[in-house]
């Protein structure tokens, strides 16, 4: 008995379909296969040489051990990269992390783009789109989440290659100066201060934060337990932030680690700063200002609001832009808008300074500073102004003769 000859299919146009390869009664085409987990899957295209390119791609998946089995979406990958970075990351950076995606690509035209279908050209037209409403650093916020992503979907082996690589060549940061005071706008301002009949309860902490150059979160952060008087020093170890509840929308009073691993630091008090400390001691026990409150089993709070709980840096700088509305009104020299990074700047501007006239190693400011790059703390805060200019110029006159 004779075996046979198996009669090959064709489509409508009298070519032979392959293995797997079938045609629809509109006329279109599909290709079934299996994936790495054996799950039949079906890819569709209108042309039968169109629906042999995805298959010669699915071919070069397979033997790349690319998955075949995960067709996320860019939004879908995120994510998944949202949930598993959580507890790694700061909480200001998760924070803006979410943000980057819920407003910028949950919802795109990028954010329902399937990963494997996503190329470097797709991640230029958004960044390129995002570029006529937003700022060069509100899309580097926006990368750092879209790299981050793509770097997990590659490690994962879930696609080839990572389409982002490269893409903010054209979308240079933005170099905005940092907002500092010359050492005589802060002597003016802290003097103010100091004698204004509602602003003086927030002299102490204003020579503080400038004296000890620590970040807003660090300083509404700090206790009773974290200053030593007798060894004239601080401990920095926690901030205090505004945490999201999931699932609530609200956000609660949290502590949380420095922003950076270097921000756990011991900074020793200057003469001002010990001075300061003593009078908010002082402002305390006059004011009735105790801290009533216990957050994550942090208590005895240094700088306390009316009601016993601890200020968060949002109050402060809404606080210092009423200052300085009020002290540009009242002075015919304004200064510029005050916040706590604009004390903290300012005191690095300045113990740059004094430490390059006294030959001090910068790596004890940085140390400081909490900085995890001595560039960081040189180039970003050592500024030079109109009045360092002249002084340079009057020096150097004086030496000639």
């Amino acid at each position: 008995m004779t075996k046979e000859k198996k009669v090959n299919r064709k489509d409508n146009k009298g070519k032979v379909l392959r293995k797997g390869e079938s045609q629809r009664k509109d006329g279109t085409y599909m290709f079934r296969f299996t994936d790495e987990c054996k799950k039949r899957k079906s890819i569709y295209a209108k042309t039968l040489a169109e629906l042999r390119e995805k298959e010669l791609k699915i071919k070069r998946d397979k033997m790349d051990n690319i998955r075949l089995s995960v067709d996320y979406t860019v939004a879908q990958l995120v994510e998944l990269y949202l949930s598993l970075s959580q507890k790694n990351l700061s909480f200001n950076t998760m924070e803006s992390n979410e943000n980057a995606y819920r407003n910028h690509i949950k919802n795109s035209w990028l954010g329902y783009k399937k990963i494997k279908d996503t190329k470097k050209s797709d991640i230029l037209l958004f960044y390129t789109e995002l570029s006529e409403k937003l700022k060069n650093n509100s899309i580097h916020s926006i990368h750092r989440v879209l790299s981050q992503a793509f770097k997990l979907a590659l490690d994962d082996q879930m696609i080839r290659t990572n389409p982002t690589y490269g893409a903010l060549k054209n979308f240079p940061a933005d170099t905005e100066e940092k907002t500092i005071l010359t050492p005589q706008q802060l002597n003016d301002l802290i003097l103010y201060v100091k004698n204004h009949p509602y602003y003086y309860r927030w002299y102490p902490l204003i020579v503080i934060l400038s004296e000890t150059m620590i970040r807003g979160g660090e300083l509404c952060g700090l206790t009773w337990d974290d200053v030593d008087l007798k060894r004239k020093t601080i401990k920095i170890d926690h901030q205090i932030q505004y945490c999201k509840i999931k699932g609530k929308g609200k956000h609660i009073l949290c502590i949380c680690p420095p922003k950076t691993k270097n921000g756990k630091r011991t900074i020793p008090l200057t003469t001002k700063a010990y001075k300061a400390f003593i009078k908010q001691k002082e402002l305390q026990f006059s004011l009735n200002l105790y801290s009533t409150t216990v957050i994550d089993g942090y208590e005895n709070f240094v700088f306390p609001t009316r009601r016993g709980n601890p200020t968060y840096t949002m109050a402060l700088d809404n606080m210092f832009r009423n200052l300085t509305n009020r002290y540009n009104k009242e002075n015919s020299e304004p200064i510029p808008r005050l916040s706590c990074h604009v004390f903290r700047h300012t005191g690095c501007a300045i113990k740059a300074k004094d430490f390059f006239k006294l030959g001090l190693d910068p790596k004890i400011l940085q140390t400081w500073m909490g900085h995890s790059s001595l560039t960081m703390t040189l180039g970003l805060y050592n500024h030079i102004t109109e009045i360092d200019t002249q002084n340079a110029i009057n020096e150097l006159n004086s030496m000639i003769g």
